[in-house]
């Protein structure tokens, strides 16, 4: 690690997919994107640089397809990406594994070597980047172990989740020894959690039903009817199994629904090519059939009604 003090948040000012693409570039590797959507994918990247060990935040409204480049191959570019998946779902294939991410799940991206990525809806991430060859040294094994997913929800997985987290919440605290303490208490972490997970055929379809119930609810999201019933029979799984899979990833199906369904009703109310479009016709797009209801929901949500939260963007763009 050739810094000691973590350096300022790295943030980006180019909006829209190329903007996006030159933040990844600078946080994780050089990857090349492309959306439907173009220009018009939200996103934010704030990381915290020490050397090449890094702490992120990503937060990308999607669709996006991305690949690493050949520069990401150099060995300035051999980097290991521990991901803690806080919302949403993702997967990326390298070599001949598939890595299925949904909510509360940690990954191992290895974005040394070609991969493809594909998200369709809005995902959040904190993440931790280490150098491939730091953590070599104390794990002979790791690049085989990447491409693995683990549910967070107990174990040496949550104490790993649970670190990510409070390293973000304090990185403007630590003074230069913690920081130079920082990348070998991951590592430990990484191996205790990562251990023999690659073989666990278990966990990958439990992490494989989280991602398909994600994907469901973002296909049916503007479905009034969409509900636990219409995701199991999507699923070809019963209602019970699906209950499951969502109880340990420590949510509900109902509250994965509604968290979209606001997600998308808000970036809609903050997107100026919305501005004519009422709230309630919104609301009702994305499937809330009640205007009452969305708007209790909205405020427990942002802490602010839907009206208010409109004029105050309007204030603030005049």
């Amino acid at each position: 690690m050739d810094k000691q003090e973590l350096a300022p948040p790295r943030r980006r000012a180019v909006k829209g997919l190329s903007g996006y693409q030159s933040a990844i570039a600078d946080t994780y590797a050089p990857m090349s994107m492309e959306s439907e959507r173009a220009e018009q994918v939200p996103w934010q990247v704030v990381g915290r640089h020490v050397g090449a060990f890094c702490l992120s935040h990503v937060f990308s409204g999607g669709p996006v397809r991305a690949q690493v480049t050949a520069q990401a191959r150099e060995p300035a570019g051999r980097r290991i990406v521990l991901m803690l998946v806080e919302d949403g779902c993702f997967e990326f294939d390298q070599g001949s594994r598939r890595a299925l991410c949904g909510p509360k799940t940690l990954v191992l991206m290895n974005v040394g070597e070609p991969l493809e990525a594909r998200q369709s809806g809005p995902v959040r991430i904190l993440s931790v980047t280490l150098p491939t060859e730091f953590l070599r040294a104390q794990h002979p094994d790791i690049e085989r172990r990447c491409g693995t997913v683990l549910a967070a929800g107990g174990g040496a997985a949550a104490l790993l989740r649970d670190m990510v987290r409070s390293t973000w919440r304090v990185r403007d605290t630590l003074d230069a020894g913690q920081v130079r303490m920082l990348p070998g208490l991951f590592a430990g972490l990484i191996g205790c959690a990562f251990a023999g997970a690659a073989g666990d055929a278990a966990a990958a379809r439990e992490a494989e039903h989280a991602l398909r119930i994600r994907q469901v609810i973002e296909e049916e999201l503007q479905n009034p009817a969409l509900g636990p019933g219409l995701v199991a029979r999507r699923l070809g799984i019963s209602l019970s199994r699906l209950f499951a899979v969502a109880r340990r990833s420590g949510t509900t199906v109902g509250q994965q629904i509604l968290e979209c369904r606001l997600q998308r009703c808000h970036q809609a109310l903050a997107d100026p090519a919305s501005a004519d479009r009422s709230i309630t016709e919104i609301a009702f797009a994305w499937g809330f059939q009640e205007l009452s209801h969305f708007s209790r929901r909205f405020s427990e949500r942002f802490g602010l009604c839907p009206q208010e939260y409109r004029r105050r963007l309007a204030r603030a763009m005049h």
